[in-house]
């Protein structure tokens, strides 16, 4: 369609020339892909041949090693000690803002949310866990 709201008929006639006649692949492009492929699928059972000569479990056990169990298992799942340093770093320094939070973060944080915010740590225990009773 055209600014006018009616059809351009030149484009639509360009767009149905092009929805009849699909683009077909070049046959030695074919021909590449397949030998390509059947090259890969050859690395493939090469290598299965090579484990089959490999005894049955110590072939599966190369392929899927056994995890590692207990806290060591959970530091592999992490990345490893220098994840979980950074995991421990990063939990220490949200701690530490959290109960001394520098200077600036207030004004930041009032900046953020428009309203007076007080940042402090002092839990408020007591006063709303029994709304009903006065005292």
């Amino acid at each position: 369609m055209s600014k006018t709201g009616k059809p351009d008929d030149g484009m639509e006639a360009m767009f149905a020339a092009a929805r009849t006649h699909a683009p077909e692949p070049d046959a030695d492009f074919l021909a590449r892909v397949l030998g390509d492929a059947e090259a890969v699928q050859a690395g493939f059972a090469e290598r299965a041949g090579d484990m089959a000569s490999d005894s049955a479990s110590a072939g599966a056990a190369r392929l899927y090693p056994a995890p590692a169990r207990g806290l060591r298992g959970v530091f592999a799942a992490l990345g490893g000690w220098p994840a979980v340093a950074g995991l421990g770093a990063a939990a220490l320094t949200g701690v530490w803002i959290g109960v001394a939070p520098p200077e600036g973060l207030s004004t930041a944080a009032q900046s953020v949310w428009d309203e007076d915010i007080t940042l402090a740590f002092e839990p408020d225990l007591g006063t709303d866990l029994f709304p009903g009773e006065g005292g």
